[in-house]
């Protein structure tokens, strides 16, 4: 019985430490070793031409983007919102606002995971030279 309990708790102890090299590392991603955070790329009018922009911050409301700017545009203003090399899972289309899992797994990609509001999002403005985040329509 000890031996079976023993070979139990290697195979746990080795499913357990493998577990933790799933997935992508920190250390080999950019937003997370680099100053930037992640760029995206959006459209929040008719025509077919995407801006470039680094993603600053996600809320239930919409997006902080950052392009020289720093400009928040609501989910419903968004006609298209992807983050390049990252799949469906991270696009948000035609004005809908995104599921709860979208919107926490494209925050964790901004360079504000935690949100942008009150004396951090001051401070931003701040460091930005601007008054006001820019409203996009």
């Amino acid at each position: 019985m000890t031996r079976v309990l023993l070979l139990a708790f290697a195979l746990l102890t080795s499913l357990t430490s493998t577990a933790c090299q799933w997935g992508q590392r920190a250390d080999r991603f950019s937003a997370a070793t680099t100053p930037a955070g992640t760029d995206v790329r959006f459209r929040n009018d008719d025509r077919d031409s995407y801006q470039r922009a680094e993603l600053y911050a996600v809320d239930s409301a919409g997006v902080y983007v950052f392009d020289g700017r720093l400009r928040y545009v609501a989910w419903t203003q968004l006609r298209a919102l992807e983050v390049p090399r990252f799949g469906e899972a991270y696009r948000s289309y035609n004005g809908l606002v995104p599921s709860a899992g979208t919107q926490r797994r494209l925050a964790l990609l901004s360079r504000f995971p935690q949100g942008l509001d009150g004396t951090l999002l001051a401070n931003v403005l701040q460091l930005l030279n601007q008054q006001t985040v820019d409203r996009s329509p």
